[in-house]
């Protein structure tokens, strides 16, 4: 059996770092909590295939938050949706996320590569 495959064709591609996030969760236990984190979280957000995908560093290289951005408006076959704001000219990001239990914000600023 051959496996024909199309080729993987990445464009543009940049390392965004948040300077600030902060969340919200809802526990099934019933307790809501929200977060303000000191670290930060660094996202890749690259051009693949014709679309834009922002997929979190340091987790399995299948895990992908969001693959598939309309402008700024993003989903996930996992269940996620949000935005991820990127000023290509500041070098800039503002992104929210949110899923059953989480709604996350962070801002912070992007390099390309």
């Amino acid at each position: 059996m051959v496996l024909i495959t199309a080729p993987l064709v990445q464009g543009e591609t940049f390392v965004c770092t948040t300077e600030a996030i902060a969340g919200v969760s809802d526990m099934p236990d019933g307790v809501i909590s929200g977060t303000v984190y000191s670290g930060s979280r660094t996202f890749l957000y690259a051009q693949i295939d014709g679309r834009w995908v922002v997929k979190p560093t340091g987790y399995s290289d299948g895990y992908v938050l969001f693959d598939h951005c309309d402008g700024f408006i993003c989903q996930s076959s996992e269940g996620y949706a949000g935005t991820f704001i990127f000023d290509k000219q500041a070098l800039t990001f503002s992104a929210t996320w949110f899923g059953e239990h989480t709604l996350m914000v962070g801002k912070g600023r992007c390099t390309g590569i």
